[in-house]
């Protein structure tokens, strides 16, 4: 049977229309695995804090920090009182590590359904069972559920506390595959500020945990930068370590001179812009005639971990020792300094 050229176009459209609705799963799940998905370069946009709620649970607490510290992932885990007697030695490990301990009430009880009096009780007792596990205090609360108004929030201030809810759910706590929670998480990620809500006390809390690693690099791969929580419950951008090394060059003839390249690099990327001053010293050369003086404060752009001083080296023709000048850096901004200070060499090239 002949087709006509109507025909024809209208069944191009049909397979077009189809082949475009099946092909977004695939994508999906390409994205959600780790497979071909584009890399957006990390930090760009915006930053993800990872918060698990309803432990500690001695079995799978304990997994998710040894995942989390592998990757160099910050948390914050939002305990429930009355799980916590007995587990000393778990909290003491958590904050040794570096990970938050906050508030979830005693019993898990809905705050707006409480009196002002059990809402004081139960938040004090969490607070001083976490204390008494060897941590310090908690300063920040979530409410079960997150069930909470002007009355609540004011007792919460009252106490010291700051209440922090999320705008990412997970939803793992519902029964939802590994893979499943991976993808809702990514589905509900937003350029900014994400607080994404997970649980490791909970039934689900294995599927949790398996889904974690693959969590972590997703999240990477998609230009978010994982982040803690502040003091006053907000993502906060990391703040990197910068350090400087050093270089040795053969000194060249004038018209071909050579260049000292001290690799300056941070220990993380951030999502936001940051710098640090850059600055030759003499040692044993001497500026401006061995090599060209430098002072500049040096720029790294959102996801950036690597720049490069070049040092022009000043060849003459005259023998001369070997010769060493100093690159230091100072005045960090958003950086916290690390090796401050690197060598550069000056060979001579003259008999």
């Amino acid at each position: 049977m002949r087709i006509g050229p109507t025909t024809r176009r209208g069944l191009l459209v049909a397979a077009t229309v189809a082949l475009l609705a099946g092909a977004t799963p695939m994508i999906d799940a390409a994205a959600d695995h780790g497979g071909s998905s584009p890399r957006v370069p990390r930090c760009s946009r915006g930053l993800a804090a990872l918060t698990f709620d309803d432990g500690p649970d001695p079995r799978i607490t304990r997994k998710v920090m040894k995942v989390l510290v592998r990757r160099d992932v910050p948390a914050t885990f939002f305990l429930v009182g009355q799980r916590v007697p007995g587990h000393g030695r778990l909290l003491r490990r958590m904050h040794r590590l570096g990970f938050r301990a906050a508030n979830h009430t005693y019993r898990h009880q809905n705050l707006t359904r409480l009196s002002s009096r059990r809402v004081r009780t139960t938040l004090r007792r969490t607070n001083h069972a976490i204390h008494r596990a060897g941590v310090p205090r908690p300063r920040l609360m979530r409410p079960p559920y997150g069930a909470i108004n002007h009355r609540v929030r004011r007792i919460v201030r009252d106490l010291d506390l700051r209440p922090v809810l999320w705008n990412v759910d997970s939803r793992d706590w519902d029964g939802r595959s590994a893979d499943r929670i991976v993808s809702t998480v990514l589905a509900r990620l937003r350029p900014g500020r994400n607080t994404v809500l997970l649980h490791d006390g909970v039934a689900n809390s294995g599927q949790t945990l398996a889904a974690l690693p693959r969590l972590v690099r997703a999240i990477r791969r998609h230009g978010y930068c994982l982040a803690a929580l502040g003091r006053r419950g907000v993502p906060k951008p990391p703040v990197p370590r910068v350090r400087v090394s050093g270089d040795a060059v053969r000194e060249r003839g004038r018209r071909h001179p050579a260049y000292l390249r001290f690799d300056v690099r941070l220990s993380r990327p951030t999502s936001r812009p940051v710098s640090v001053r850059v600055r030759t010293r003499e040692l044993s050369a001497t500026a401006n005639r061995d090599y060209r003086a430098r002072k500049l404060r040096l720029r790294f752009p959102v996801g950036t971990t690597h720049r490069v001083v070049r040092v022009k080296v000043l060849g003459n023709r005259k023998a001369e020792r070997t010769e060493r000048l100093r690159l230091r850096l100072s005045r960090p901004h958003h950086l916290r300094l690390g090796d401050a200070k690197a060598r550069g060499t000056i060979r001579d090239d003259d008999r």
